[in-house]
């Protein structure tokens, strides 16, 4: 049986349509365009979360803006004196909730604290508030780098000394140096045994508020607790309870802690002003 060999007209006129007018070919100049737009994307995507940050950064500090002083003292902050610590005995776990409530945590009473210096370093600033902070930075909310004793002297500090207080991808430090060629010079061991990096815990809003005002000099008594820190989806924080340790040498040590203080501060006082 002989087969005929079919015939679509619309085939052979989409063919000569396609020879007539082939595809366009991408250029570079598209490419460029196409790129262009993926990066103004990126760009929307990273000011969004910038403006966040900033709200963020914002809402909290407008929270926390005015502080209600409770009483007032004629006692004088005595920044010669010694920290004074007395070690408790197990008091319990208490638990509570970090800022606007992110993160469920416990703490646990070391010591009772009480610490009078000079700032020399503050930081709150933990990186794209709500974004990239961890467990730890929503509880302790603010850093202080604080002198005592003959340190605690604003001009001696501005001549021989510079600190910074800041955070790194794995930690919160308080870096240093001292420099000192004179007959004033009081000896490196003497500069580090009074000088704390303390990690503040506020026992409430009010607290915090205080907290916020202090600037750089200011002289300043904290009372409150040395605490253990426990979150709710793992890990944990632990203080130092020395003047003198290092992080090699602290009791916090590969136990989620170093050598700085985690202090939940339950009063301040900042010249004649307390607040609790």
């Amino acid at each position: 049986m002989l087969q005929k060999d079919s015939f679509d007209a619309n085939k052979v006129y989409n063919a000569y349509e396609e020879q007539e007018n082939p595809a366009p070919q991408t250029t570079w100049q598209d490419k460029i365009f196409s790129l262009s737009g993926f990066c103004n994307i990126c760009f929307i995507i990273m000011v969004c979360i910038l403006g966040y940050s900033f709200l963020g950064d914002l809402s909290f500090k407008l929270k926390h803006a005015f502080p209600q002083m409770t009483e007032a003292t004629y006692k004088e902050i005595n920044t010669n004196e010694e920290p004074v610590q007395t070690m408790l005995q197990n008091d319990g776990l208490k638990l509570e909730r970090g800022e606007n409530d992110y993160t469920e945590y416990a703490y646990d009473k070391i010591a009772e604290y009480s610490l009078s210096g000079m700032i020399v370093a503050i930081n709150t600033d933990f990186w794209l508030r709500g974004l990239m902070r961890n467990d730890f930075d929503n509880v302790s909310l603010m850093d202080i780098g604080i002198v005592w004793g003959k340190i605690a002297d604003k001009d001696y500090v501005k001549k021989h000394l510079k600190f910074k207080s800041e955070k790194t991808s794995t930690a919160r430090w308080l870096r240093y140096r001292y420099e000192c060629r004179g007959n004033d010079c009081l000896g490196f061991d003497y500069i580090k045994s009074h000088v704390a990096h303390t990690h503040l815990v506020p026992a409430n809003d009010n607290i915090m508020s205080a907290l916020l005002t202090l600037k750089k000099y200011d002289k300043v008594k904290l009372d409150g607790y040395l605490v253990d820190l426990y979150f709710s989806k793992g890990g944990k924080a632990i203080t130092s309870i020395s003047r003198t340790d290092n992080n090699a040498g602290s009791r916090g040590r590969n136990n989620g802690g170093g050598a700085c203080e985690i202090m939940l501060v339950k009063q301040v006082q900042i010249e004649e002003r307390i607040y609790r």
